[in-house]
């Protein structure tokens, strides 16, 4: 996060732009002349280290991103708040700002032809920024393409379709999906690309991953995906020649899917998936008719023999027809792992399944429980087929209870995989639990983003500091930022914690006049001080150097070791 009230240049690095439904579509370098429309942003000045932010409202068109970052700068694109400096600092801030960015636009957001290079695009908060597409061709919520490395995170985004609840399914006609990431036939780019604290729901599927590689999906939340047309390919993620994926520490609850996440040969140009890490992951409560949360299909057996490694660890499976159905021989040179995972209530028989023997994988240190395993969670929710499904709004925690089975009775898997739902360590004690969870993980400390606070303002030369907090959110560094000269700024940092990311902040000093301040100078002061009667500075030089025009140095007895010198002059 970077938070300044000094802007540079426009179209230099680090600008900063905007875009507002009540702007008047000028150059978006303020709120007042911000860029109307998320199709009018003036993508040809914008450059790596800029940053866009984008007030709540309704937009109709939508945010195609065609420009690129670079390494170490990228182009930034997020929801103002309240508490961004940068955001509320510029003219023409209105409270109303701060409120969800709505995107009704299929493709809603997309990068265009060699876009979205070295991108960050945040909502800030959940579903901050949230997407709304609909049932028609090629309907998508968010949409990557092309080829190359992307380097590029969506964060805090939501991404919904019609479906508002699989109890009463839409009629859905069209094959729509609320994330696509698709490379080229000959290549299985685009790579490098997080997608991370997201909501996707009401659409026949929530990803469809071809022919791309690098890509991480995690800490998101994916609910109502379902379809009742069985023409329509209802499955949670889609995935055809992608190679190097890591889904992990998802919710994937509530849903009616054909296949969960499921690997097919169709359309691979004979290319197969590998290099996939699913971990710590709940899946829960999901109809699929006679299909699984997790499938590799023998579909051809050309195509997807030779899918791998799969690494399926300290997953929790609950109330499904199948867990893990893996109906074709995997890579020969490259063995797969079933492990530490959970299951409940799925029958044994279909909670791991590899028709024909355990080809090139590893099943091991997993737990099958029948529905009476549903007392290993601190709070299931609701117990059973008639009244489990399709209530995501549910109070649910399916943290481990103390003495239950699953603890203590996983495999050590390394530290690849040694970090748990909460961002607690597995195996802290010695041990590692099965399932997403270790016991004990309430929830490790919530990740602290740096913010910079009310300081980060133009402040006046007779102010010693910047009046308020350093930081809204974070640690400052340094504790007490320096005094800037009359006209210079200070900077200072508010350091994030819990992998949260820290903020850089500036405040700028007037070179106007004083106002009749008066200062205060005592043998017991500290020329740390603020140089109030009650906080006074220790030399008369102190004062000296804090006062303008028209101000006052009151010295209290006391014997000074000093020569005084006058910085400026009276008027």
């Amino acid at each position: 996060a970077q938070c300044s009230l000094a802007r540079t240049p426009s179209g230099g690095s680090g600008a900063t732009y905007y875009v507002s439904r009540s702007g008047n579509n000028a150059n978006g370098t303020s709120w007042t002349t911000a860029w109307r429309e998320l199709d009018q942003i003036g993508w040809s000045v914008i450059r790596p280290g800029d940053t866009i932010y984008i007030a709540g409202g309704t937009y109709l068109s939508r945010l195609e991103i065609k420009s690129n970052g670079i390494a170490g700068n990228p182009i930034t694109i997020k929801r103002a708040r309240s508490s961004d400096p940068a955001a509320s600092g510029a003219t023409g801030w209105q409270a109303s700002f701060d409120s969800q960015v709505v995107i009704n636009a299929n493709d809603g957001i997309k990068n265009s032809g060699s876009g979205g290079r070295y991108v960050v695009v945040d909502g800030q908060v959940k579903d901050g920024i949230r997407v709304n597409f609909g049932d028609v061709p090629n309907g998508r919520g968010i949409y990557i393409s092309g080829t190359g490395l992307f380097n590029s995170t969506f964060r805090n985004i939501g991404s919904y379709g019609p479906s508002r609840s699989v109890a009463n399914p839409y009629p859905f006609v069209n094959d729509v999906r609320s994330l696509v990431v698709e490379g080229s036939a000959s290549d299985r780019t685009p790579t490098n690309l997080v997608f991370e604290k997201n909501t996707y729901s009401g659409a026949p599927a929530m990803a469809y991953l071809i022919r791309t590689s690098g890509v991480t999906i995690q800490n998101s939340e994916i609910h109502t995906i379902e379809a009742l047309n069985t023409d329509v390919h209802a499955n949670l993620i889609y995935v055809i020649s992608s190679r190097d994926v890591v889904i992990r520490n998802n919710n994937f609850h509530d849903n009616a899917a054909g296949v969960g996440i499921f690997f097919t040969g169709f359309g691979s140009n004979g290319v197969q998936s590998s290099n996939f890490s699913i971990y710590g992951n709940i899946f829960r409560e999901t109809n699929m008719l006679y299909e699984r949360f997790i499938e590799v299909r023998a579909d051809d057996a050309t195509i997807t023999s030779g899918t791998g490694p799969l690494y399926i660890y300290n997953n929790v499976f609950v109330h499904g027809y199948g867990g893990v159905y893996i109906n074709s021989t995997l890579n020969p040179n490259a063995e797969s792992y079933i492990r530490n995972n959970l299951f409940v209530d799925i029958s044994p028989g279909n909670a791991i399944n590899v028709p024909g023997g355990n080809d090139y994988v590893t099943v091991s240190d997993n737990l099958i429980l029948d529905s009476s395993g549903y007392s290993v969670f601190v709070n299931p929710g609701s117990i059973g087929g008639q009244l489990a499904p399709y209530q995501w709004q549910w109070t649910r925690d399916l943290h481990l209870r103390a003495g239950t089975s699953p603890v203590n009775a996983g495999a050590n898997l390394g530290n690849s995989f040694n970090v748990d739902k909460d961002g607690s360590i597995r195996g802290a004690d010695g041990m590692w639990d099965i399932g997403a969870y270790e016991y004990g993980s309430s929830g490790a400390p919530a990740p602290i983003y740096g913010q910079c606070g009310s300081a980060a303002k133009t402040y006046t030369a007779t102010e010693i500091f910047p009046n308020g907090a350093y930081c809204a959110a974070g640690t400052p560094s340094p504790t007490a930022p320096t005094n800037p000269a009359s006209g210079n700024s200070t900077t200072w940092q508010c350091l994030g914690s819990n992998g949260g990311s820290t903020a850089s902040c500036s405040a700028p000093r007037s070179s106007s006049g004083g106002t009749g301040n008066t200062y205060y100078v005592a043998t017991n002061g500290n020329d740390g001080n603020s140089g109030t009667a009650a906080s006074p500075f220790r030399t008369i030089g102190r004062c000296a150097s804090a006062a303008q025009a028209g101000d006052t140095c009151l010295v209290s007895a006391g014997t000074y070791n000093e020569r005084v010198s006058t910085f400026r002059s009276g008027t």
